[in-house]
């Protein structure tokens, strides 16, 4: 019965271990991905700016 036992307390662990890896990768992954949206909105806001100057200078 111990063996059984010791089995069970295993697979607990690795149960739990597996659960705190996939939260450690999606956290990671949400990071990442919060990252480059970021990079996005600021690419799109440095060019919106350079329109702008464009436009007032073309305009003048």
């Amino acid at each position: 019965m111990e063996a059984v036992w010791g089995a069970v307390k295993l697979m607990f662990f690795i149960y739990g271990l597996a659960a705190v890896l996939s939260l450690i990768v999606a956290w990671i992954l949400k990071l990442l991905f919060a990252a480059v949206q970021a990079q996005k909105a600021r690419a799109a806001a440095a060019e919106g700016t350079e329109d702008d100057k464009t436009a007032s200078e073309g305009s003048a």
